[in-house]
């Protein structure tokens, strides 16, 4: 299992929060549970997929995720089509994460 926190805000090369709008700022969160929703993988359980995407977007602390779980996130994240900005902060935290032993 892994602790994991996806409330984090993705911040700009100056280390200040991207904001969505006004009021929104994105965070790690938002990029992580559309991913999730936006995977084309066969392989994979729709429904056991939407329920993890629903399970970090609405997540408000820490989250405990199974292994298994874990490397899924961090390979539909780097297969994914976003910018480097936002792929490079997400995946460096996941390997901070695993790195927690």
């Amino acid at each position: 299992m892994k602790k994991v926190n996806f409330n984090q805000s993705i911040l700009d090369l100056e280390k200040r929060p991207i904001n969505v709008s006004a009021t929104q700022v994105l965070s790690m969160k938002d990029i992580v549970s559309n991913a999730i929703c936006l995977h084309k993988g066969n392989k994979h359980n729709s429904v056991k997929l939407l329920d993890l995407a629903l399970k970090i977007y609405n997540a408000k602390g820490d989250l405990e995720i199974d292994d298994s779980d874990f490397s899924l996130i961090k390979n539909i994240i780097s297969n994914s089509e976003t910018t480097v900005l936002i792929k490079g902060q997400i995946e460096k935290y996941l390997g901070d994460v695993e790195a927690k032993k």
